[in-house]
């Protein structure tokens, strides 16, 4: 599996899975197979001193430990809170984040849909389960 810097084709495929709306400061990485297949990206948006917000999606479980082993570290060198927003009824992507290590912070009743909760998660870099102790002591 080859790491990359998301290009613009990457956005559109994310884009086209999970649905999200990106501003022109979205940045991110991608996973690639040897075939030149993109299998996982992740993009970060909405930017501020101390967090953005991340965007995934998955094509393969290899791809996925490999876009979290790279990309969460970079992501924890530069912001201290990672958040993510899934839609309530979206069980899957919500027991992904979970696993990922998010943590539920705020259940906006409607916030999607009416009758859809919007719910927001959060991962904080002390937290995060895919720095090990070196680029632990990067980050800090």
């Amino acid at each position: 599996m080859l790491v990359r810097a998301a290009r613009e084709e990457d956005k559109a495929w994310i884009v086209g899975r999970v649905g999200c709306l990106l501003t022109p400061l979205a940045k991110g990485i991608a996973v690639e197979d040897s075939a030149g297949d993109t299998k996982a990206v992740v993009l970060w948006d909405l930017w501020t001193e101390t967090m953005a917000v991340a965007h995934i999606a998955v094509a393969s479980p290899m791809a996925l430990r490999v876009l979290c082993r790279e990309g969460f570290p970079w992501f924890f060198r530069h912001r201290e809170i990672m958040t993510g927003q899934v839609r309530a009824s979206n069980t899957r992507a919500l027991e992904l984040n979970k696993h990922l290590g998010f943590s539920e912070v705020l259940r906006l009743k409607d916030g999607f849909a009416v009758g859809d909760d919007l719910v927001l998660l959060e991962m904080r870099r002390a937290d995060c389960r895919w720095l090990d102790d070196s680029r632990m002591k990067e980050a800090a």
